[in-house]
């Protein structure tokens, strides 16, 4: 399987985005590799198992051997008996983000285990009101926005069934003093139409067929709907080239040049039209010409 590739068994899958950042994803693997971080039943150690890495990405698992009680009626007396379960995670790590998916103490200790490797406080991302509000107006189509208005409102926490401006005439949102808890709907990824619930503690839920084989790429897109809006955030992440750079200059050096010449323009029309004056040239027939081109006498 490649390390970009998560196949989907059920409906839906879930994902904790967490904010990790490493210098070395390489360095990084081979302190997970190291003996005192694997996982092991005796003696009992939560650690990592079956990673692998690319370079750029490492994933793999994390497990942590869970105790809990269990009651059991034995000739008449109720007794407790503790017992022990192994409770895993699996995780993609990347050099600025970390996904994970899984049994949610295992991913606490998982948080635990990176911060202690990467000297970075590794934490759930939480996004605030602009960034889900910048999620919201990216989906194709809203079906639901989980609302939370202060304490002291009647109703502290509504469920919208479609964008937030449909509801401002009823009453319940608090203007400029509520916040958004999720967003869920439809949005046009690049594998196709997803059913996405995202929300601000940096749970990510992708409704999908079953069997359907989602990529990394897809989620750090999905991820990028948070953030504001700009051609590079969204669209493409590559910077442009300088031939690119130097062709944006020269059109806004243009720009401004007729812009300078129309307003030149405009003021010779008006002291013509003051002195008596004709002006013949209109500023649309003005062109600039290059310096080799103008004849001398």
């Amino acid at each position: 399987m490649s390390l970009d590739e998560i196949h989907v068994n059920g409906s839906s899958i879930s994902f904790s985005c967490l904010v990790s950042k490493t210098d070395s994803v390489e360095d990084l693997f081979k302190a997970m590799m190291d003996k005192d971080q694997q996982f092991s039943l005796d003696p009992e150690r939560a650690g990592f198992h079956d990673c692998e890495s690319d370079g750029e990405t490492v994933r793999g698992f994390f497990s942590v051997v869970v105790p809990f009680e269990v009651e059991r009626l034995n000739d008449g007396i109720m007794s407790k008996f503790l017992l022990k379960r192994i409770e895993t995670c699996e995780f993609i790590l990347l050099k600025d983000m970390t996904f994970a998916f899984g049994k949610s103490s295992a991913q606490k200790n998982l948080s635990l285990v990176l911060t202690m490797l990467t000297n970075f406080g590794v934490t759930p991302v939480e996004y605030e009101f602009h960034n889900m509000s910048q999620f919201q107006d990216r989906l194709s189509v809203v079906k639901s926005i989980v609302l939370t208005n202060p304490k002291t409102r009647e109703i502290s926490k509504a469920r919208l069934a479609g964008r937030i401006e449909d509801y401002t005439d009823y009453g319940i949102v608090e203007p400029k003093n509520h916040e958004i808890d999720s967003v869920s709907g439809l949005v046009d990824s690049p594998l196709g139409p997803l059913n996405v619930n995202l929300s601000s503690k940096g749970n990510l839920r992708i409704s999908v067929k079953k069997g359907f084989v989602l990529t990394v790429n897809c989620l750090k897109w999905i991820i990028r709907l948070t953030k504001d809006s700009s051609r590079e955030s969204v669209q493409d992440d590559s910077e442009p080239t300088e031939d690119e750079e130097d062709e944006e200059d020269e059109d806004i050096s243009e720009d401004r040049l007729h812009e300078t010449i129309k307003k030149a323009a405009k003021t010779l029309k008006k002291a013509s039209g003051r002195s008596g004056m004709t002006l013949i040239t209109p500023t649309d027939s003005i062109k600039i010409k290059d310096p080799d081109e103008i004849k001398h006498d």
